[in-house]
């Protein structure tokens, strides 16, 4: 008489749920970290936060300031007009005078 035997599966069993449980972990120490890296302030800059209301936009124009940029090729720019070195510094006097 003989009995007939079981196969024995030779493929191994793959756990899945210790390996979800490092991913989620590993996800959400990058959530928290980038969530921390963004409240960050980089060289005492204060940026705008976006809202803007009518009243300080008219306060803004009242105020008594001079906007002067500078582009990446060099060129200085006092309200949005092109100046050269000589014109920004009588511009700057004559603001301070005032």
């Amino acid at each position: 008489m003989q009995f007939k035997q079981k196969k024995v599966s030779t493929t191994p069993e793959v756990n899945l749920v210790p390996m979800i449980d490092v991913l989620m972990s590993v996800l959400i120490f990058f959530i928290i970290t980038s969530m921390t890296l963004t409240n960050q302030n980089l060289g005492n800059i204060n940026l705008p936060n976006g809202e803007v209301n009518n009243q300080s936009k008219k306060n803004q124009e009242n105020s008594n300031h001079i906007i002067v940029g500078l582009d990446k090729k060099g060129t200085i720019f006092i309200e949005n007009k092109f100046v050269n070195d000589t014109k920004l510094i009588e511009e700057i006097k004559e603001f301070l005078s005032k």
